[in-house]
């Protein structure tokens, strides 16, 4: 969605178009207190296997964060999450996945684990903060 689709979409000036931006008005709709907390950036290259669209892997690198200046028309800056040598890789599928990429996957040692770029941002938020206080006993 366009920068000027989103601000009217979210000023309430125009009615959601599509399940995606119904969704989001449900959730707004619920969570009537939300205001934008954290400006979460990546760079993403994705891809989708010809034979079977429904299996995708995407790549996001250069991740950066901020806590202030959170519109999206400011400049692309912030605290990288991790360092320049270090991807996410996803990989999603409709059903199982394919044996040939279980075994490459194998092969190189790569397994499942969780990563969330916002938890891991709101994390190391609250490290920060912790680090700021003064204990008194």
């Amino acid at each position: 969605m366009s920068l000027t689709h989103s601000a009217s979409f979210l000023q309430r000036k125009v009615e959601p178009q599509g399940q995606i931006e119904k969704e989001v008005k449900y959730f707004l709709d619920f969570y009537q207190t939300l205001a934008p907390a954290m400006f979460l950036s990546y760079e993403r290259d994705a891809y989708f296997c010809t034979s079977d669209p429904s299996l995708r892997i995407t790549f996001d690198s250069d991740i950066i964060y901020r806590c202030d200046n959170l519109h999206l028309t400011e400049p692309k800056q912030g605290t990288a999450l991790l360092d320049d040598e270090t991807f996410i890789m996803e990989i999603k599928c409709a059903d199982a996945m394919p044996l040939w990429l279980v075994q490459a996957l194998s092969t190189d040692k790569i397994y499942t684990t969780s990563f969330s770029k916002y938890g891991t941002a709101y994390v190391r938020e609250l490290e920060k903060e912790q680090k700021g206080r003064v204990k008194i006993a």
